[in-house]
């Protein structure tokens, strides 16, 4: 057997093995620290996470857990300008059944279709290479440096 076809078996091997579904996303780390207390994220309402309206642009209360640049680190963010770009959300019930909330403690570890909320939009960065320096190797300018 060549080594071709060695690797190729242990690629569909490797697929196969894995689950997928496009309906639901296990969660295996923690989210937030629910507890007796706050057993659901509708209850948590002091968390520092929790926001009264994840999206105010639609119709209607959307409550739930929101996270941005200053409590996600991986999540874009300019200090020289000011300027973040991406939210997450989770809802605090489920978008497409309302009266279940989205997550209960302690051994719910699905987040239902809809009920996760990721935002981002383009923001215009002018670097610096551009705004000061000229390409010794170009003789024309593009349209963005002309203005």
């Amino acid at each position: 057997m060549n080594k071709r076809m060695i690797v190729l078996i242990a690629l569909v091997v490797a697929v196969s093995a894995v689950p997928a579904s496009a309906e639901t996303l296990e969660v295996r780390g923690t989210i937030a620290e629910l507890d007796w207390l706050n057993g659901t994220i509708a209850d948590s309402t002091g968390a520092p996470l929790y926001v009264a309206d994840v999206d105010p642009s639609t119709p209607g209360c959307q409550p739930g857990l929101q996270w941005d640049y200053s409590t996600f680190p991986g999540f874009w963010y300019d200090p020289d300008d000011d300027l973040q770009t991406e939210t997450m959300a989770i809802l605090s019930k489920e978008r497409d059944s309302p009266g279940t909330d989205t997550l209960r403690y302690p051994d719910d570890r699905e987040i239902g279709e809809g009920s996760l909320v990721y935002r981002t939009h383009p923001v215009f960065q002018e670097y610096e290479l551009h705004a000061n320096e000229a390409d010794p190797d170009r003789t024309t300018q593009t349209e963005m440096e002309e203005d």
